[in-house]
């Protein structure tokens, strides 16, 4: 049998690498179990050798992928706008955790990621209508580029050799169009604000095309009354969706 190849009681093998703790230099035993064969083991063996001998061997890439998200996303607070940093972790929280989060951060590959896209496609989300309503391909493509940015930086911090998500082949993105209000549908929505506690706000992204962060940071100092204009630099963000949806329901949107 080769060296450091183990056969269990139970009939498998399993291989044995030692590695060098960064901090105190020492070297440990790591296992790998469950190979059916000795020459499955040994393969397993080889590959960690290279990898240790390459420079290329983390043990970090054992760890699942919704812990590796959390720790990257709480590092990515620091350089991230606060509205970037809530949309990406909705579509961890919501999108990647439940069913691919208990996945080992070695085991994505660019097809597990595809089956995953198409699964996102076909799950009915709640809707206010009759129709049923699916995740569309630009919400998709927003939690692609969410697990492309972290496998990006998991590539950089040599935990993994390559980025799974850059060979991944994406539904094009829906085709936006935009149309006016008609009058009776302006009036409506008047009406509606009236007995809404965020009623001026929801006017003024109506009336003046404002988002939401915008409407809900407008002061009197961002407006121009002798010239009629507004020139407004306050944004409040992520907390204006919450505030406008809890406020208003789906008419928010």
């Amino acid at each position: 049998m080769a060296k450091n190849i183990i056969r269990r009681k139970n009939g498998t093998y399993c291989c044995i690498v030692y590695v060098k703790d960064p901090l105190t230099g020492k070297t440990r035993p790591k296992w790998a179990g469950g190979f059916s064969s000795e020459k499955e083991a040994e393969k397993e063996r080889v590959r960690w050798m290279n990898e240790i001998n390459e420079n290329r061997f983390s043990e970090d890439a054992d760890m699942k992928l919704s812990i590796y998200l959390a720790s990257w996303l709480e590092l990515k607070k620091k350089v991230l706008k606060p509205g970037t940093c809530q949309g990406y972790l909705l579509n961890i929280e919501k999108h990647i955790d439940p069913n691919i989060g208990s996945r080992r951060l070695k085991e994505i590959t660019t097809t597990m990621l595809e089956k995953h896209y198409d699964r996102l496609s076909k799950i009915n989300i709640p809707s206010s209508g009759s129709d049923p309503k699916y995740l569309s391909n630009s919400s998709i493509r927003y939690v692609h580029a969410t697990l492309r940015a972290a496998l990006n930086d998991a590539v950089k911090k040599r935990i993994r050799n390559y980025n799974p998500s850059l060979a991944v082949t994406l539904a094009p993105r829906d085709k936006y169009e935009a149309r006016t209000l008609t009058r009776e549908e302006i009036v409506t929505f008047y009406k509606a604000c009236v007995s809404s506690p965020v009623g001026i706000e929801l006017l003024l992204m109506l009336m003046l095309g404002l988002r939401r962060g915008e409407a809900l940071g407008l002061r009197f100092s961002d407006l121009d009354f002798a010239k009629k204009k507004r020139i407004y630099n306050s944004s409040l963000q992520p907390a204006a969706k919450m505030l406008l949806e809890n406020s208003f329901g789906d008419s928010a949107h």
